[in-house]
This record gives C-alpha cells, structure tokens and sequence, in this order.
C-alpha cells in the first residue's frame, strides 16, 4: 500500500475532469496496466498525479465497480497489484505481485512510518539522511530527532516494553553526541 497526502484541491475540479476524460479512451488492460505501473514507479507525489489517481479511482468504479485506489479525507492511496480477471480485476497477493509489493513496502517513506516502535529505534540509531514520519513528511538529520525517540518512549512506556526503553536511551545519547556539535 502506497499513500499519498492532498495539500490543496484548489484547480482540482478542471485538471480531474482533464484526466478522466484521457482515462475513458483507455481500455480495461491499459487501466489495469497503468494503476500497476503506479505502484512500481518512484511516484513523486505531485499535486497533478494526485489528481491523476483520483480521475483514476474514478475510472476504476465506474468501470467494475469497485477501486483498488482508496480515498480517505485528505489521503489517496494504492493497494496492491492487480490483473484482469474476466470482465473484472482481481488483487494479487503472490507470485509475480511480490516484487512490486516489496518496492513499495521498502521505500523509507513507506517502511519508516509503517514500522514497529523497534524498528523505528534501530532505523534512527543508524542516522539515516531522512527519517520519514509520514509519506513526503520527513525528518534530517537533527536534533528534532531527539523528540522522535521521546514519543517512542511513551509508547514503549505505556506497552511495558523496558528492554526497548534502555536502548532508546542508548541511542538518545548517541545523537545527542552528534547534534550537540
């Protein structure tokens, strides 16, 4: 699954329209091919490809009835691949869906907000360039990291996860070490 956040919808109306109507001169495979295409590709989250996935969602219902791309208040997403199945499409969970499912899920800014609260320590201990807290919101390298570690810290508190608590404490110290400079 790959979500994409909606900032503004401001010439959304006109430039949707614009999408859907290239989209109705699309057969079903080109459709079909063109939604999995957007879960292999390093989308960019551009206001204009948002639109694009809405006029797609839009396709896709009226289409089959149903949309493997969902919209949920300000946030557009992707599910899985699909194929046609008949006069329909169906998800596919395996066999030649697992590559594309593993580019998606490995990206940072689909694996770090997606992450367990362990996960995320040992991602933050490692001082990666970006450390995402959503898709496209990310944090550098700097002391609001620190702030990060403490919110994980609550949460290890709350779910009595004391092991955890001592090595967010290791790793506090060592970027406190490194941002101090």
């Amino acid at each position: 699954m790959i979500e994409y956040f909606i900032n503004s919808l401001s010439d959304a109306e006109e430039k949707t329209l614009s999408y859907k109507l290239d989209l109705n001169s699309k057969d079903n495979a080109e459709l079909v091919n063109m939604y999995n295409n957007c879960l292999k590709m390093d989308v960019v989250r551009s206001y204009d490809q948002i639109l694009h996935l809405i006029a797609m969602k839009v396709s896709f219902m009226e289409r089959f009835g149903k949309s493997p791309i969902y919209l949920k208040k300000c946030v557009v997403g992707l599910t899985v691949p699909i194929m046609l199945n008949g006069g329909n499409y169906k998800e596919l969970h395996n066999g030649s869906s697992e590559e594309t499912i593993r580019i998606s899920i490995h990206h940072p800014a689909y694996h770090h907000p997606h992450a367990t609260i362990e996960e995320k320590v040992e991602i933050l201990a490692k001082d990666p360039y970006r450390y995402y807290r959503y898709i496209n919101v990310w944090i550098g390298r700097n002391s609001r990291r620190l702030n990060e570690l403490e919110e994980i810290m609550e949460v290890a508190l709350k779910e009595e996860k004391f092991e955890l608590c001592i090595r967010i404490q290791e790793v506090k110290e060592a970027l406190s070490k490194i941002y101090s400079k």
